[in-house]
């Protein structure tokens, strides 16, 4: 009887283990949904500001919440990042002696992908790092709001977090067989595949300005992690 109970008591503590991973305050890691990936060019840097604008160096960049993503930017400065990850993240920039030159936030939804285009690093900027633009890729979600009147879409993501599409006339919205659509089909509870621009706000949902939106898509595959291997 005591074994037996003992026994219970041990499995209650594993299932209560396991059902706390994969959270925190930064956000989702290690979503097991699939992999994900974040890829970016960076197009200078300057480690002081009275530093001339040099060639690009090649960079050390990493996603801190993990402990094996990282990577070295190309000759061109490009570089690309895969795994199992997603939620609120941080790109760090480190030169190649090791110093931190810069970090910057990024949200990644479950299995999408997301492109950083034309990064710059600089001390005087927010974090020493900016991108003129964050393209969103791949964001397969759910629909949980509509509202075709003010051009909005709230959707959630394959781990349950909200996504606002800003949807305007400018956005194409196309059913599964490459067909026109229209907003009239986006209903509460359909799924979706996005792919748009991030607007930068501060707090509340990530925000996406759709380019596209494809009305009861087939899922994107469940590629497993790859790219660039994990640097030591």
């Amino acid at each position: 009887m005591n074994a037996c109970f003992h026994r219970l008591a041990v499995l209650a503590l594993l299932l209560a283990a396991l059902s706390g991973c994969g959270s925190s305050e930064g956000g989702v890691v290690g979503s097991g949904i699939s992999a994900a990936t974040v890829s970016g060019q960076v197009v200078e840097v300057r480690e002081s500001e009275a530093q001339a604008r040099l060639a690009v160096p090649r960079l050390r960049v990493r996603i801190e919440e993990t402990s094996e993503l990282e990577t070295l930017t190309g000759d061109d400065g490009a570089f690309v990042l895969t795994g199992d990850f997603a939620g609120s993240l941080t790109l760090r920039f480190e030169n190649p002696g090791g110093r931190i030159l810069g970090r910057l936030p990024i949200d990644v939804p479950a299995g999408s992908t997301l492109e950083l285009e034309g990064i710059e690093i600089r001390p005087s900027l927010p974090g020493g790092v900016r991108a003129g633009e964050v393209r969103q890729r791949n964001l397969f979600g759910r629909v949980l709001a509509v509202d075709c009147g003010a051009g909005t879409l709230s959707i959630d993501d394959d781990v349950s977090r909200p996504f606002r599409i800003e949807v305007t006339a400018a956005t194409l919205i196309l059913r599964r067989d490459g067909s026109a659509a229209s907003c009239d089909e986006l209903r509460r509870g359909g799924v979706v595949l996005v792919e748009g621009v991030v607007v930068a706000e501060a707090g509340g949902a990530p925000r996406v300005r759709a380019t596209r939106i494809t009305v009861a898509p087939e899922r994107p595959p469940r590629r497993p992690p790859g790219g660039a291997p994990a640097l030591r």
